[in-house]
């Protein structure tokens, strides 16, 4: 029984998320659904009114398709076969001008309804999957992109590389320059590595100052250059726009498939944890001689 009504929520969860179901399926079986229903309209003649059910196929054209044409040819349809069979069924001017302004404006209420929640869920998706600050993939994201990296290895072999960095020190950095620093210290790391990656390899924010890199068919060696490339680069920018900071960047490298997202993660962040462990001593110097030169500027 429990299984029987996760299958369902499973489904009727599909059926109302944009883009759960191919849009090819869902025009076919909606413009099918509208004829089927004309048909039936003009066979029981004026003693069965089906029109209300034309909102079942236009909404899942509404939410499912994205090109508006699709929409629009919906839409007519819908129109269309409800006229056509109010002038078949009433013999009254009236009745016929006013069933056919309700069968015209129904469905235009029903199709910007439908498209506002389309563009509203797409709009929540974003959020969730993009940083705000930097612009970056956020974790939820990038656990995904790592996620169809492990079944692409798990099918065709082959290796990658998970690097993560963080800021050595960044809570003292925002408490003795503040939060705006801070993030705009952020926004330049999110650039230098935009700059510094290829186009295969994919960047995220993960949370806090904890960025993490992606790195498709890299060996080692390759990831191991990589972060101390990194390391070097970040402190280089920092230091050049007025922000005394390092950042320790640390990688594991998998040539077999990991048991998942989490297990490749939490390698990667334990090698750079033990990086960062190494160079606290390094950080807190760079802190500090930051502090005398803003008291000599100052002064």
């Amino acid at each position: 029984m429990c299984e029987h009504r996760r299958m369902n929520s499973s489904f009727f969860r599909r059926l109302c998320t944009p883009g759960a179901i191919s849009p090819g399926v869902v025009e076919a079986v909606s413009i099918l659904a509208m004829v089927a229903l004309f048909g039936l309209e003009r066979a029981t003649g004026a003693q069965i009114w089906l029109h209300v059910l034309y909102m079942f196929p236009l909404v899942a054209l509404a939410i499912h398709c994205g090109p508006p044409g699709l929409v629009a040819l919906g839409f007519l349809m819908t129109v269309g076969f409800q006229i056509v069979t109010i002038f078949a069924n009433e013999s009254s001017a009236l009745a016929r001008s006013v069933n056919s302004l309700v069968a015209l404006a129904w469905p235009i209420l029903v199709v910007l309804l439908a498209r506002f929640a389309r563009a509203s869920y797409f709009d929540i998706a974003d959020l969730a999957n993009q940083d705000p600050l930097t612009g970056l993939p956020s974790r939820r994201q990038f656990e995904s992109i790592i996620e169809r990296e492990i079944a692409r290895q798990k099918r065709y072999g082959g290796v990658f590389s998970l690097a993560i960095m963080g800021f050595d020190n960044f809570k003292a950095l925002n408490e003795s320059r503040g939060y705006r620093v801070g993030d705009e210290a952020l926004k330049v790391l999110a650039k230098l590595l935009r700059e510094n990656t290829r186009r295969s390899d994919s960047i995220a924010r993960l949370s806090g100052d904890e960025f993490a890199i992606l790195l498709p068919n890299t060996r080692r060696a390759d990831c191991t250059s990589l972060c101390n490339k990194l390391s070097i680069m970040i402190a280089n920018r920092m230091s050049d726009e007025g922000v005394a900071t390092s950042a320790s960047v640390g990688g594991a490298t998998f040539e077999n498939a990991p048991e998942s997202t989490s297990d490749a993660l939490q390698k990667a962040d334990r090698a750079m944890s033990a990086i960062k462990a190494d160079r606290k001593g390094y950080a807190a110097a760079v802190l500090t001689l930051a502090a005398r030169r803003r008291r000599r500027q100052a002064g």
